[in-house]
């Protein structure tokens, strides 16, 4: 028996020929990596294990390639369709119309080509890949959504609040801003310590300063300050 080491190739799983050693039997029969090993002394091999077992069979090994280079074109023309997301399906290439038009370049689609077999496993390979893609995608999208809406949900009810405490319709805002102005004028008056100043609002008012309510409220009411004193709470 002739060890497989001895032809001077290399093929990957689904028996595609990766390299060839320089000045073997493969080499100095032109054989050149991208072909794909259909049979072993007339026998059809699809995997590795069952192309190594009859190639080590006997000392002279027959072996029959085929050009890979349309097998793969097709994979990628596949991975590339387009998603319908209504007929929840992929446009697909009419496969019966490529070999009605291409018989010779797309003999493989045959049931009866010795490539069928290993088409038909590449062909799974490459939608189980295009699926699970679809799938990140898909969920990477209903995430983003998702935290969209939770943040314009955060956004409405902080409006809420300050519509609830500074409202154009209700009389909390009239009486906070009435409330700030009369702090004001007795500090001015000296009627009072600064201090009492300080309980109305976020930080003492200077005596010649002039207070603004509307920003002291969002400052009050934003995420960072929740437990900061609100003007005319006190």
């Amino acid at each position: 028996m002739a060890p497989v080491a001895d032809i001077g190739i290399a093929v990957s799983k689904e028996l595609v020929v990766q390299s060839v050693t320089p000045g073997s039997p493969a080499d100095l029969a032109h054989v050149v990596p991208d072909l794909i090993v259909a049979a072993v002394n007339d026998v059809p091999v699809r995997t590795e294990p069952e192309f190594v077992s009859h190639a080590q069979r006997t000392v002279n090994v027959k072996l029959l390639f085929f050009e890979g280079e349309p097998i793969t074109k097709l994979i990628k023309v596949i991975l590339n369709a387009a998603y319908d997301r209504e007929r929840r399906a992929y446009d697909d290439p009419d496969f019966a119309a490529l070999y009605a038009d291409s018989p010779a370049r797309y003999a493989f689609l045959d049931p009866g080509h010795p490539l069928y077999e290993h088409w038909r496993t590449r062909l799974s390979g490459a939608r189980n890949a295009r699926d699970a893609l679809r799938e990140l995608e898909d969920g990477g999208a209903e995430e983003e959504a998702a935290k969209a809406e939770a943040e314009k949900a955060a956004v409405d009810a902080a409006l809420a609040d300050l519509d609830d405490l500074f409202g154009d319709d209700g009389d909390g805002g009239d009486e906070a801003e009435a409330k700030a102005d009369e702090a004001v004028e007795v500090a001015k008056d000296g009627a009072s310590e600064p201090t009492a100043v300080a309980s109305n609002g976020p930080s003492p008012v200077e005596p010649t300063a002039t207070p603004e309510p509307a920003a002291a409220a969002v400052e009050a009411s934003g995420p960072s300050d929740a437990a900061a004193p609100v003007p005319g709470a006190a």
